[in-house]
């Protein structure tokens, strides 16, 4: 796994999900953006690689970025403070430092924590707003009562479809690691992969050209369970 990939599973507090990304070499005045949505200046002396594809967190539209910079986080704020001096909001999130704007249907924000040296580490992220969250995250997807959904996020590449869901319950590893066997052992699927480690369980399943993989953790009082599930679209779609 490369370090950035590495770094944005760390970032976004998630294990499990393999994204695609792609450096991104900017020159002269440097920004990230895609058809049709704003574009963000990146921070002076960076590097930008964009995670995923067409990424949607709980159903709104993202574009997400990690970069690295050679300035500290604290220059990397003040740039965007003097860039974004008609308007901006800064706070904390989660061990972060992060200031954001709303520009027409887009809300940018920028996170930056310690890097190498005095330098910074960061995500760039670009939410679309047209769309509103859906109101049942999780919908569809498999869990023991009382399991409370924390995010559904779900992204597309060519060939294939993406979802990933993050939950919690109060159940042990071996109750939820249980379910899912009989869910989807029941259901035709067939196991490709299973691993038990530290009290910790990972199962992929796969019907077809479709993939699951259940990573189960165990947590405080209970598991945390994140399923990703990987499906053909299109042309690859049998």
């Amino acid at each position: 796994m490369r370090k950035t990939e590495a770094f944005w599973l760390q970032a976004a507090g998630r294990d499990g999900t393999a994204w695609a990304a792609y450096l991104l070499v900017l020159f002269f005045v440097p920004g990230v953006a895609s058809a049709g949505w704003p574009r963000v200046v990146e921070p002076p002396a960076s590097t930008v690689e964009q995670i995923g594809g067409n990424v949607a967190y709980n159903s709104v539209p993202m574009q997400i970025y990690v970069y690295t910079s050679k300035l500290s986080p604290e220059r990397v704020l003040a740039f965007y403070r003097d860039r974004w001096s008609d308007g901006f909001v800064e706070n904390a999130y989660e061990g972060w430092r992060q200031i954001s704007r709303l520009e027409d249907e887009y809300f940018i924000t920028v996170q930056v924590g310690p890097g190498e040296g005095r330098g910074t580490r960061g995500r760039i992220s670009i939410m679309h707003l047209h769309e509103r969250p859906v109101d049942n995250p999780g919908a569809g997807v498999p869990k023991l009562q009382g399991t409370v959904v924390m995010n559904d996020t779900v992204s597309s590449d060519p060939g294939r479809k993406n979802r990933t869901v993050a939950m919690i319950n109060t159940y042990s590893v071996e109750s939820n690691a249980d379910y899912y066997r009989r869910h989807y052992l029941e259901r035709g699927w067939g196991t490709t992969l299973k691993q038990d480690m530290g009290g910790n369980h990972m199962t992929v399943y796969r019907k077809g050209t479709d993939e699951v993989t259940v990573v189960i953790n165990k947590g405080d009082g209970g598991s945390m369970i994140v399923i990703n599930e990987v499906k053909a679209s299109g042309f690859f779609a049998w």
